[in-house]
């Protein structure tokens, strides 16, 4: 009885192990890529340094300010995703007045392209477990 109760709860905590290394692999392969288009999405708009530097702060700004709400539990989902809806479009004003119209325009593009090359996620109902 003994060893098969060791032999779980050791069994546990390697899977929490391999789970959190899992996590963090993951999360570095979304930095990683998150990194790399938007190097590319840069080159692609041929963007200034200033422009660059200007971005990066909005896009710091936006990411504490959305960590913010999504930590606030005296919000409820609905506020949450009210708040994100606004700092988002908050996000693509400040992104705008650093752009110049040819630039919005291939973003426009650059945006177009990645939606129609990216595979569609299909939703699950919780009921039925089929694709929607």
């Amino acid at each position: 009885m003994v060893f098969v109760a060791i032999t779980t709860i050791t069994l546990s905590y390697a899977q929490k192990d391999t789970t959190k290394a899992h996590k963090a692999k993951t999360a570095a392969t979304k930095t990683s890529t998150a990194k790399t288009t938007r190097q590319t999405t840069a080159k692609k708009l041929n963007l200034t340094k200033d422009q660059q530097a200007k971005l990066k702060a909005t896009n710091k700004d936006y990411k504490a300010k959305t960590a913010k709400v999504k930590g606030d539990s005296s919000l409820s989902d609905a506020q949450k995703k009210a708040k994100l809806k606004t700092l988002s479009k908050e996000k693509k004003k400040g992104v705008d007045t650093i752009l110049t119209a040819d630039q919005k325009n291939k973003l426009k593009e650059i945006h177009k392209e990645n939606k129609t090359s990216s595979p569609q996620k299909t939703k699950t109902s919780p009921k039925t477990k089929t694709a929607v």
